[in-house]
C-alpha cells in the first residue's frame, strides 16, 4: 500500500531513480541474506529462513516508502505555509545565514518530518478498538477450537454439534469485527467508496 502511494505521487526523475535505487539495495540484501538463512541448520533454516528474509525486505521497502510519504507531506505543508506567509527569503539572505540558524532550520525540518511520519502511521493503522476486536476474536476462536473441535473424532468433525458451535462463534466474532470497522473506520470506508466510484466512472 505504501509503495502504491509512492508510485502514485513520484513525478520527477530523482524520485523514480531513488525508488529504483532503494529496490536495488533491497534486492541485493535479499540475494545475500536468503541463502544464508535458507541453508542455516537451525530453527530459522529452510522455508522459515526464506519467509524471514521476505519479511525483512518488505519491512525495508515499507520504511523507505513511509519516509518518502513523510517527506512528501512535509513539503506540501511547507509550500502551503510559504503561500500563506509569503516567501521573503532570497539568495542573498541564504548566503549570509549563520551556522546556528542553519542548524536550527535543519533540526526543525527533521522534527516536522518525524511528526509527519508519526501522523502517517496513526492514519494508516486501524483504530485501537478495531485492533482490539481482532485480537480478542483471535483468542476467542483459538479457545473455541481447543474446547470444541480438538476433542471431536476426525471422521465426525464435519457433522459434529461442537464444530457447529465453533463455526457459530467464529461468525459472531467476524460480525463483531465488521461492526467495529463500521463504527470506528468511517473515514476509511468513505475513502474506499470514493475509490470504487471513481474506478467505475473510469471504466464507463
Amino acid at each position: 500500500m505504501t509503495e502504491a502511494f509512492v508510485y502514485g505521487v513520484a513525478q520527477s526523475n530523482t524520485d523514480v531513480g531513488s525508488l529504483a535505487m532503494a529496490h536495488g539495495v533491497v534486492g541485493l540484501i535479499f540475494y545475500v541474506v536468503a541463502p544464508l538463512l535458507v541453508l542455516h541448520h537451525g530453527s530459522v533454516g529452510g522455508t522459515i529462513g526464506l519467509i524471514l528474509t521476505n519479511g525483512l525486505c518488505m519491512a525495508l521497502r515499507s520504511l523507505y516508502s513511509l519516509d518518502f510519504a513523510a517527506k512528501y507531506f512535509y513539503i506540501e505543508v511547507l509550500n502551503e505555509e510559504k503561500r500563506i506567509d509569503g516567501d521573503t527569503d532570497n539568495k542573498e539572505v541564504q548566503k549570509t545565514r549563520s551556522f546556528v540558524s542553519t542548524l536550527t532550520s535543519y533540526t526543525n525540518s527533521l522534527h516536522q518530518r518525524l511528526t509527519s511520519l508519526r501522523k502517517l502511521f496513526v492514519e494508516i493503522l486501524p483504530r485501537p478498538q478495531v485492533i482490539s476486536s481482532f485480537l480478542i476474536s483471535y483468542k476467542v476462536t483459538d479457545l473455541s477450537k481447543h474446547h470444541f473441535v480438538e476433542k471431536v473424532d476426525e471422521s465426525l468433525v464435519l457433522m459434529s454439534c461442537d464444530t457447529g458451535l465453533h463455526v457459530a462463534i467464529g461468525l459472531t466474532c467476524a460480525f463483531t469485527i465488521f461492526c467495529m470497522i463500521y463504527r470506528y473506520e468511517k473515514e476509511f470506508l468513505s475513502s474506499l467508496k470514493t475509490m470504487v466510484t471513481s474506478s467505475k466512472a473510469k471504466v464507463e
